[in-house]
């Protein structure tokens, strides 16, 4: 988890063993989930704002590239 927490560890509330939620601010605030199995790979994503337009949202984007 910690690769993918260094810059927003403030941002994380953990909901889970392996699931957590980020707090993303931009022109919104949204809530983007993220799942991890026990080799600390993404295994599942979610975010909550209006994107439709392909499979992943910048938001989701921005916590698993890091």
């Amino acid at each position: 988890m910690t690769r993918y927490s260094k810059e927003f560890k403030d941002n994380i509330i953990k909901q889970g063993e392996r699931d957590y939620l980020f707090t993303v601010a931009g022109t919104d605030v949204y809530q983007v989930f993220v799942k991890f199995d026990d080799q600390g790979e993404i295994t599942q994503t979610g975010c909550d704002c209006p994107y439709d337009f392909g499979p992943i949202c910048k938001h989701n984007r921005k916590y698993c590239n890091q």
